[in-house]
């Protein structure tokens, strides 16, 4: 959506947003029905992340990338890229910090740096023998990976001997990954950018 600015120059925003309504089996298979290849299915997966990013991305429900551009001899944008939350297994993470607390009380707390380290859901099976589908209350305990939000700003300048400076940030407030308990080999999800800001500088010469 360009603007005029004047003197000022000319001013443009730019919103892409992607929205996952659901991510699962051809047909929308609640969890615990049959799916189309005669398997139990796990339903709709938005919003949640597989055990370990090597395995599989977040399936967040909303990604979204708001950019604001000046555009005159100095030109300047910043973009605010944001990703909703998801829920992740806080299983591994509840077990040792249980096995923990039978050595040393005192890592009792743990337990709780888990979001819902109670949290219990129907898990479906096949009834031995047969094609009749069970349910079975297991204790699932999750953790959720809160929505975030990062600031990459720029600016150019245009000089007359056709030349043009280019300096940035990405990740402006050093804005941290969330925490996970789950990741594959490390402590984030890899869809994350890694820790810290990042600042470049680029030179461009026209002849």
């Amino acid at each position: 959506m360009p603007i005029r600015g004047g003197d000022s120059g000319n001013f443009q925003f730019r919103w892409d947003n992607t929205y996952v309504s659901h991510f699962g089996d051809v047909g929308k298979p609640a969890h615990g029905e049959l799916n189309g290849d005669g398997h139990i299915s796990s339903g709709n997966l938005v919003g949640q992340v597989q055990s370990g990013s090597s395995q599989g991305a977040p399936h967040h429900r909303l990604r979204s990338n708001l950019t604001a551009w000046q555009y005159a001899d100095f030109t300047a944008s910043a973009t605010l890229e944001y990703r909703s939350r998801v829920r992740e297994s806080c299983t591994n993470f509840r077990n040792t910090a249980v096995a923990l607390t039978e050595i040393d009380p005192q890592y009792a707390d743990l337990i709780n740096l888990c979001s819902d380290p109670n949290f219990t859901i129907d898990q479906y099976q096949f009834r031995p023998g047969t094609t009749e589908i069970v349910a079975a209350p297991t204790l699932t305990p999750i953790n959720y990976l809160g929505g975030t939000t990062y600031t990459h700003v720029q600016a150019g300048w245009t000089v007359p001997w056709n030349a043009e400076f280019t300096l940035g940030v990405r990740n402006l407030f050093d804005k941290h990954p969330p925490l996970s308990s789950n990741a594959f080999a490390n402590t984030f999800d890899a869809q994350y950018l890694i820790p810290g800001r990042f600042i470049y500088f680029n030179y461009k010469q026209s002849f």
